[in-house]
């Protein structure tokens, strides 16, 4: 499994819809979670820290609401944050044909499948 190392928007377009994922090789590659309406990672663990209903589906694309309580995952983060394992939850065939336009397709990428 890999390991979120960041989560981020893409550009100005939407708001933590994204994550920089690290994969067991040492490689490191950003997937959608939520972009565009669109998701290529499941979470397998979820990290520790912060409260959440785990049940919630995030409102993509836009900014969590600011809060002066105490740390929370809200919503449009897809639940996700740095440290959480993930995988890619496609076939093959169909992930290289999504890595077109998005940097390639590069063999290792299948590592990440299951």
């Amino acid at each position: 499994a890999g390991r979120v190392i960041d989560v981020r928007g893409w550009g100005s377009e939407s708001d933590r819809s994204v994550v920089t994922v690290r994969w067991p090789n040492g490689t490191t590659n950003v997937y959608r979670i939520g972009h565009r309406g669109k998701a290529d990672l499941k979470c397998l663990t979820p990290g520790e820290g912060g409260f959440y209903y785990r049940d919630h589906m995030p409102i993509v694309g836009r900014s969590p609401p600011s809060s002066s309580g105490p740390a929370t995952r809200e919503a449009g983060s897809a639940g996700l944050k740095p440290g959480d394992a993930v995988r890619v939850d496609l076939e093959a065939d169909l992930l290289q044909l999504l890595q077109e336009g998005h940097g390639g397709w590069n063999p290792k990428m299948e590592e990440a499948i299951g």
